[in-house]
């Protein structure tokens, strides 16, 4: 699976390279974050403990909350960031989910 996400790479590169604030959701080992310019602010949120002490990617102006994807304003909010966002990535993400609520959340 990780070997098909690098072909992600340049379109995520290319859709992101104006974005001022990027959240992603279910961030795992938070490698999509290498992606994103380093002026952007870049928001992690994944329920794995484990996964935010091993993240691979440290992005320069990025944050990394713990919790359940599913109360990302929430965690948001908590974590003092009222800042809107460009950008939301669920990137093999949903599948992870029952489909109604990767329904409800989409």
């Amino acid at each position: 699976m990780i070997e098909n996400s690098f072909r992600l790479d340049p379109t995520l590169r290319e859709k992101t390279k104006d974005a001022k604030t990027v959240v992603e959701l279910g961030a795992g080992i938070f490698r999509m974050f290498r992606c994103l310019p380093a002026t952007a602010h870049a928001v992690g949120i994944e329920l794995v403990q484990s996964y935010i002490d091993t993240r691979i990617d440290k992005h320069p102006n990025s944050l990394a909350i713990q919790g359940s994807a599913l109360d990302f304003e929430q965690l948001l909010h908590d974590a003092g960031y009222t800042e809107k966002f460009d950008i939301l990535l669920m990137i093999d993400f949903v599948e992870h989910l029952d489909k109604g609520v990767s329904l409800d959340l989409i």
